[in-house]
């Protein structure tokens, strides 16, 4: 004869820890404020010819370019259903 298990309250843990689209969202978040920091405060790319002529854009430009790119990769994964695939 065997005594019955007597069940054991589950531990309980942050269900927003574990939630794939808030941390999808927090990712992008922080790339765009990056881009927003950057392009306010940050350095231009200056590039010079072989004859003295300089031109100059902001950083940010590129920086948003990877960024929004990123943002279609973070999104696919973070954003689509439970039971998809990754494609």
């Amino acid at each position: 004869m065997s005594t019955p298990q007597l069940a054991m309250p589950a531990p309980r843990r942050l269900a927003w820890a574990y939630w794939r689209p808030f941390w999808a969202a927090v990712a992008i978040l922080g790339m765009w404020i990056a881009v927003l920091i950057d392009a306010v405060w940050g350095a231009d790319i200056v590039a010079t010819s072989a004859g003295g002529d300089t031109t100059s854009f902001p950083a940010a430009i590129p920086i948003a370019l990877f960024a929004s790119v990123a943002t279609v990769f973070v999104a696919r994964y973070g954003f689509r259903a439970d039971g998809d695939k990754a494609e």
